[in-house]
């Protein structure tokens, strides 16, 4: 692919995720780094919770 088509595709593609995004109310994304299991909470809760804020 040369780079004129690429530029041509990442404008489509854009185009494609503005028109999706205009349908949204709200975007919800995770605030954790990772989810913990109950065994890793119960393991060490006190530096668990401090990366969760």
């Amino acid at each position: 692919m040369d780079a004129f088509a690429a530029i041509h595709r990442l404008y489509r593609l854009r185009r494609a995720v503005q028109n999706i995004f205009a349908g949204l109310d709200a975007l919800v994304v995770p605030t954790a780094p990772r989810p913990f299991t109950l065994d890793d909470m119960h393991g060490d809760p006190v530096t668990l919770n401090n990366r969760l804020g």
